[in-house]
C-alpha cells in the first residue's frame, strides 16, 4: 500500500457501486478502500510486515504517511 510497505489484508469487504481502477487506494472517512476494476474492497483489518494485525482504522492513523494513490 505504501513504499516499501507489504500488508497481509486479513479481513475485507466487498463495496459495490464503487468504480476505482484496479489498485487505486481511497481512504474516505475513515475507511480504506483497494480498487480491483470491478467492485472495490474495503480493508477492515490487516497485518502490515513485521508488525502484529490492527484494524484499517488504526494502520490508517499510523501509515497514512505512507499510503500513496496506486498500488505496486
Amino acid at each position: 500500500i505504501g513504499e516499501g510497505l507489504t500488508i497481509l489484508v486479513l479481513l475485507s469487504k466487498v463495496i459495490d457501486g464503487l468504480d476505482l481502477k484496479p489498485g487505486e487506494v481511497k481512504v474516505d472517512s475513515g475507511r480504506l478502500i483497494i480498487g480491483t476494476g470491478g467492485n472495490s474492497l474495503e480493508l477492515l483489518e490487516v497485518q502490515p510486515q513485521g508488525k502484529n494485525k490492527m484494524s484499517a482504522g488504526d494502520f490508517l492513523r499510523g501509515y497514512s504517511n505512507k499510503l500513496f494513490a496506486q498500488l505496486a
